[in-house]
């Protein structure tokens, strides 16, 4: 009997299961970041087309200057959910989903209990704030005094803001993705046909009832689908209210100085444009914003909404943590890279059926800070990480640092390249992101992106710039290089896809993303 020989043997063994798997964890991880994104996709692809179409409407009711003072409107709205939430949609939200990883539907109607008293107050809170100092609000954040009236709505717009937070991270706490997409379809459907039939009846003196029309359609459709699930009705006592809603505030605070700080930069670069360019550089600026974030956010905020909820409940598994980043990142690049390049290189076709011909301005912005986001793609999934740890000062850090990088290339660069500046302020940002999310992360587990997830990101990124750089110099031959570019990567992106989905992997994918993502019986 060789017993080194039947050591070696079994330990030969023993490693090729290990690295099987490993194989295996990694095609069942991809294929549930799949099944979540092939349902939240198909809602999001179908809630993009709407908002391409309330977009289109309003650019082409009200022209650069209107559309201006809807990015103006809308970011002071968003600046003032973020203030008056106290951060507490993420924190909670936080609670919630490890409540809803454990099944623990008390916790979860406790947790809503306290989000929604607290919600309240701070919502009407800030609406009185906002009544009082809306003069000064609108001199300052919407260029004149004229247009201090909406200021008392966009303080409306908050408390619908709040509360709708509530009702849908009950939905994704208990993981019922298949109602979030009907949230999501349902609402913007409403929001298009009041919003655009609003500004096509009465113009701009409709904007709030356009602005509105969101937050408020949302919070009614899921509470309906939120009244609906059989979570446990919970009083608690103002003591316990305060207790535990000051608790989830002292994280919150952390989450939303970081939220407050990226719209208060958005703000101050759109504040800067105006001053130098005017209102109509604004519209031109905020047309490729939207496009840029709009496109991506259809693949990245549906892979965000099952993300963190994995990740909240990986928070004592370093290992898989980092797997998970990994995994994310690479499915991210492998869906978004192919539609940034071929963007870049149809800016101006793309400008022009979103908005008008009056924004073809905005075509030059486009193709560089969409160039940017191959390496926000990238980014993401740390911050993600960040949240799902609870680390609300190195969050904080991260964005703060990031948004001042961007902020501080816009005003520099402005004077000297015009709005393409911008763009060019995207790509520094992330150059700034990326490393230091890194570093940051690697302080609560061990994580270094894996050779292949670094090797598709420097080909699309590599991808991208040629072609905006093409672009520039001569649209014919940029947008030809761009469909090039884009298709090869997207044949490669579906090839490494079929090798891990397996054979099968596709009817398992759609049937797990019809049938899995219900929660609990309603």
């Amino acid at each position: 009997m060789n017993l080194p020989r039947i050591c070696h043997k079994v330990r030969s063994m023993a490693w090729k299961a290990l690295d099987q798997a490993k194989v295996m964890s990694k095609h069942n991880s991809t294929r549930t970041i799949l099944s979540a994104t092939a349902i939240l996709g198909s809602a999001s692809v179908v809630t993009l087309f709407l908002s391409l179409i309330r977009t289109k409407a309003f650019a082409l009711l009200l022209g650069p200057s209107g559309v201006g003072l809807l990015g103006l409107v809308n970011n002071v709205l968003t600046s003032g959910a973020i203030i008056a939430g106290l951060g507490l949609s993420t924190s909670g939200g936080r609670k919630l989903s490890e409540a809803g990883a454990r099944g623990d539907l008390h916790s979860i109607g406790w947790y809503r209990t306290v989000l929604r008293t607290s919600y309240m107050l701070l919502g009407i809170t800030s609406l009185v704030l906002l009544w009082l100092f809306q003069k000064p609000i609108s001199i300052h954040l919407l260029g004149n005094e004229a247009n201090a009236p909406l200021v008392f709505w966009i303080g409306v717009g908050v408390v619908f803001s709040l509360a709708a937070s509530v009702q849908i991270a009950t939905v994704l706490a208990l993981r019922r993705l298949s109602d979030y997409a009907r949230i999501q379809i349902v609402s913007a459907f409403l929001a298009t046909v009041v919003g655009v039939g609003a500004i096509w009846l009465w113009g701009q003196q409709a904007l709030m009832v356009f602005v509105l029309a969101v937050p408020l359609l949302s919070l009614l459709v899921a509470s309906w689908f939120v009244s609906r699930l059989r979570i446990p009705s919970v009083r608690l006592g103002a003591r316990d209210i305060a207790s535990h809603g000051s608790r989830l505030a002292k994280l919150g605070i952390l989450f939303m100085a970081a939220q407050f700080v990226i719209s208060g930069g958005l703000l101050a670069v759109r504040a800067r444009i105006e001053w130098h360019y005017g209102i109509e550089a604004v519209g031109h600026f905020e047309a490729a914003w939207l496009l840029s974030s709009v496109y991506l956010s259809a693949v990245l905020s549906t892979m965000t909404t099952d993300y963190l909820s994995r990740q909240s409940g990986l928070v004592h598994d370093d290992p898989a943590t980092a797997a998970l980043i990994n995994d994310q990142t690479r499915v991210a690049l492998w869906l978004c890279g192919p539609i940034c390049v071929v963007l870049i290189g149809l800016a101006p076709l793309a400008i022009y059926l979103l908005f008008s011909s009056k924004f073809a301005v905005a075509a030059d912005i486009l193709r560089w800070q969409v160039a940017g986001d191959i390496m926000k793609v990238m980014a993401w999934p740390l911050g993600g990480a960040l949240i799902a740890r609870g680390d609300g000062k190195g969050y904080l850090v991260l964005e703060s640092t990031a948004i001042l990088a961007f902020v501080g290339a816009v005003w520099w660069l402005l004077p000297s390249f015009g709005l393409i500046a911008t763009g060019f302020g995207v790509l520094i940002m992330y150059c700034v992101y990326l490393p230091l999310g890194r570093a940051l992360v690697r302080r609560h587990v061990n994580f270094e992106w894996d050779r292949s997830v670094i090797s598709d990101a420097l080909i699309s990124l590599a991808a991208a710039l040629a072609t905006a750089l093409a672009a520039t110099l001569n649209p014919v031959a940029g947008g030809g290089l761009g469909i090039l570019l884009g298709g090869i990567l997207a044949f490669g992106s579906w090839r490494r896809l079929q090798e891990l989905v397996g054979k099968d992997g596709w009817r398992t994918i759609f049937r797990q993303s019809a049938q899995t993502f219900d929660g609990p019986s309603q």
